[in-house]
């Protein structure tokens, strides 16, 4: 996003935010999908059920 924000030539990254978001709306599945993939691997250190 900085670097995006930098090339257009906005002061803040949250206007570039601001006028562009639609064309990230639909990565916020991929991103869960693709971290899925990469930590299913990875063993858990949480107990079982999580913390109470």
């Amino acid at each position: 996003m900085k670097k995006v924000q930098r090339a257009l030539g906005h002061a803040k990254p949250s206007i570039t935010l601001d006028y562009y978001v639609h064309l990230w709306e639909g990565d916020d599945d991929d991103t869960g999908l693709l971290m899925e993939q990469v930590l299913s691997g990875v063993p858990s250190r949480c107990p079982p059920g999580g913390r109470s």
